[in-house]
């Protein structure tokens, strides 16, 4: 058996499979894993024919798995089941035994015997040190916001809940087609019965279950709340013996039609004829019954291609949020099919005005060559070779390359691409350690320069003395508020991924903001205007976008000017992101600056910001915190006066 991955038991119904599994896992003292479809749901036990009692053998209790896993009326599909099996395999493989599957259920089977494809989940330990330390009920509120929890096995420890998260967190970033099930080595084992024999001890089976109370069965969990089209959806029995409880059949029609059901179920399994609903059983045995099996096929094949449709359109999708470019492709008639947030993004700092609709792009001027190039190649007729064109556009401090290419059906892809940002980065790289090195050294000189005066000087008076000692008090604040600065910024570069995330209502958040400067704002005769929604819901770190507001109206109650107003929206939402404003009608900033403003140490007035005891690291701040929650931010010169940030945050990371 050392040769062997896995036993299979296979048979055809009332072949006696799960009473040999249970002698042979007694034997080589190992677990069982059922394969039967129905077998799952909780109590739904005489219609699904669970037996519990054939699983001890000679007083023993033999250990089974995906039996009373999932509540009645759930819709428990293959997929699921894959992902289940091959935890519980995994589970009785770490006990160094050999696991048996036993059950009835076609398409559970192939899908473990033939590998239908699945994800296979590495250890993530940077998420695994991110949940280590929290409580099982915390764990299992992490993991409900992931899937419905139609079972406790995932949440019975913290050990398997992580586990349970850690598979549903790479299920939802890893692509459809990076997914394998493992290729198991199985030794097969089929068990047949007597024709007649088999006959016999169906109808007594029947008989039996009846007596024990399978109607009352049916009756409880419709006064459950299970609808009685739900249960019908669990076939044979349960069909039937639905249709007696709620009056459609008599008891004596609901016994014969259900008896000859489970005798051409079981006939059909014998001849190995595939078995996929009860509706195939309703086709009679002539031309109507090998019509309506070629439907069938053509069902089957129209299902297979959909399912290759829906996983190159992921991929595609995958492919248009994770690329560095903003891509948009749209109908000849200039309707969006799919574009990503980057594309929404520099759609905004291009345009002067926040674009509702992505369509709202070929009124923007800058785009009117584009827009101009569509409908000369929509009115011409188009030859065999794609057509393209492609601009330079400056705007905001930043240089933007827009191609667009029309394809042979007259659909479209725009793409922008932001050229300045690579250059960007490596001058900002160079110019970080010679900043920081400045930046220090200027507050240390002062409180030196001070204090050599106050050391060098025998008779310096007091009032002098004060002013001195008071101007290094000010300098260490100085130098307090940039070393702090700079550890916030380390701590996003270096350690992004063991941040803490939890939901975050950002209207409560802004609003708390607003009360805790307000004296401040009133000084200044400030205005805030905060057209937020109420409960703008997301998941992220309270702290980091804390800082991102708080942030932004230091910079606004500081170098925007006095008697203006700040507004605050939320202009958008899609499924992935909300779009925030964050404008004042300062002074604003010129456009040379623009580009520059999340720059580290980087100052529009160097000496005013020193003067007011900035860092220059408040919208470095801003836009790494923005970046951690899978958003981007960017700033531009309001049409009305004044300086705007326009910035995504992801609903989930």
């Amino acid at each position: 058996m050392s040769d062997y991955d896995l036993i299979a038991i296979l048979g055809p119904t009332a072949s006696g499979k799960t009473q040999f599994a249970a002698a042979l896992a007694s034997r080589l003292d190992t677990e069982i894993i059922s394969a039967d479809s129905r077998q799952i749901y909780k109590e739904m036990n005489l219609g699904t024919g669970k037996d519990l009692a054939d699983y001890t053998v000679n007083g023993k209790q033999i250990p089974y798995h995906l039996i009373d896993i999932a509540e009645p009326g759930y819709k428990y599909n293959v997929f699921e089941y894959q992902r289940d099996f091959l935890k519980a395999y995994e589970t009785v493989r770490l006990k160094g035994k050999l696991p048996i599957m036993c059950g009835g259920t076609g398409m559970y089977l192939e899908s473990v015997l033939k590998g239908y494809r699945l994800l296979p989940v590495p250890e993530n330990p940077e998420l695994r040190a991110r949940l280590n330390g929290k409580s099982l009920d915390e764990l299992t509120e992490i993991l409900k916001q992931y899937k419905t929890l139609h079972n406790t096995t995932d949440v019975d420890t913290a050990k398997r809940a992580i586990r349970a998260i850690e598979i549903e967190e790479y299920y939802a970033h890893t692509p459809v087609d990076e997914r394998a099930f493992p290729q198991l080595n199985s030794l097969i084992v089929g068990i047949d019965i007597d024709r007649e024999l088999r006959r016999e001890k169906i109808t007594r089976r029947l008989q039996q279950r009846l007596e024990e109370g399978m109607v009352e069965e049916v009756r409880d969990l419709i006064k459950k709340g299970i609808k009685p089209e739900d249960l019908i959806y669990y076939g044979l029995e349960y069909k039937y013996l639905t249709l007696y409880v709620i009056g459609e059949l008599t008891y004596e029609q609901m016994f014969h039609d259900l008896e000859i059901a489970i005798h051409q179920f079981a006939k059909r399994a014998d001849k190995n004829e595939p078995i996929e609903t009860d509706l195939q059983s309703a086709f009679p045995h002539n031309e109507l019954g090998e019509i309506s099996q070629h439907i069938i096929q053509i069902y089957r094949r129209l299902r297979e291609t959909k399912e290759a449709l829906y996983i190159e359109r992921e991929k595609l999708i995958t492919h248009l949020q994770t690329s560095r470019e903003g891509l948009g492709v749209f109908t000849k008639d200039k309707k969006e099919i799919l574009v990503n947030n980057l594309f929404i993004q520099y759609s905004n700092l291009i345009s002067d005005s926040n674009l509702e609709t992505t369509e709202e792009i070929f009124a923007v001027c800058e785009f009117q060559k584009i827009t101009d190039f569509i409908g000369k190649a929509q009115r011409s007729p188009l030859g065999k070779e794609e057509k393209r064109m492609s601009l330079t556009i400056n705007k905001n401090g930043r240089i933007f390359i827009v191609e667009c290419i029309i394809f042979q059906d007259l659909s479209f892809e725009i793409s922008i691409n932001d050229i300045t940002q690579e250059e960007e980065q490596i001058r900002l790289k160079r110019q970080l350690t010679q900043n920081i090195a400045h930046e220090l050294k200027t507050p240390v000189s002062n409180i030196q320069g001070y204090l050599e005066t106050i050391l060098s000087t025998q008779d310096l008076p007091q009032d002098k003395m004060q002013i001195f000692l008071e101007r290094c008090y000010a300098q260490s604040n100085r130098l307090t508020r940039l070393l702090r600065d700079i550890s916030v910024l380390t701590r996003m570069d270096e350690a992004a991924n063991l941040i803490d995330m939890e939901k975050v209502d950002v209207s409560l958040l802004v609003g708390n903001i607003v009360n805790e400067v307000a004296l401040e704002l009133e000084e200044k005769d400030i205005t805030v205007v905060n057209s937020l929604k109420p409960h703008i819901l997301l998941r992220g770190n309270y702290s980091l976008l804390y800082s991102i507001f708080r942030n932004l109206m230091d910079n606004a109650i500081a170098y925007a000017g006095s008697h203006i107003h700040i507004h605050i929206s939320c202009f958008r939402e899609d499924e992935n992101f909300y779009y925030f404003s964050f404008a004042d009608t300062g002074v604003g900033v010129s456009p040379e600056h623009l580009n520059r403003l999340f720059e580290r140490f980087y100052r529009v007035d160097k000496g005013r910001s020193r003067k007011l005891g900035g860092t220059g690291l408040g919208l470095a701040i801003v836009k790494n915190a923005v970046l951690i929650h899978g958003g981007t931010i960017s700033a531009k010169n309001s049409q009305g006066g004044g300086l705007e940030f326009v910035f995504t945050l992801a609903k989930e990371r």
